[in-house]
């Protein structure tokens, strides 16, 4: 299985994107939120990386970290079209790997062309010291 990056202007011009892109022509939207503390903390700094696997592939669409209060905002995902509202819609699953400190975790996702999904994500740490000097256990 071979990686890909979605701002690759290489990858952009393959058959393989043109495919994926055929298939999934619909915008869907992303939102995710990391928190400690049944939500009472926020965590900045958790690395975070979205990838959908296509043919046997990954396409990287994000790599980075969540912000001061845990955020990865609201981010634009390839989806494929809704044609018929009679019928259950087609989706596409996003895969999303956190780490932070020892934690590693992965998550599935599932988005829709025209849905803002949102992924909230409580990681069990057992300290926290956040700037004021508090611990949290």
């Amino acid at each position: 299985m071979n990686n890909y990056d979605i701002n690759d202007s290489d990858f952009l011009n393959s058959e393989l994107y043109k495919n994926f892109k055929n298939l999934n022509n619909g915008i869907g939207w992303l939102k995710i939120r990391i928190y400690k503390a049944s939500e009472a903390v926020p965590i900045e700094g958790v690395k975070v990386n979205i990838y959908t696997t296509f043919q046997n592939q990954k396409i990287f669409f994000y790599q980075g970290e969540t912000d001061n209060s845990g955020t990865i905002e609201k981010m634009s995902l390839p989806a494929p079209n809704i044609e018929n509202d009679l019928i259950a819609p087609p989706t596409i699953i996003y895969t999303i790997e956190i780490a932070y400190e020892n934690i590693k975790e992965t998550y599935n996702v599932r988005v829709y062309e025209g849905v803002c999904v949102m992924q909230s994500i409580n990681l069990n740490t057992d300290i926290v010291n956040n700037r004021r000097g508090f611990i949290w256990l």
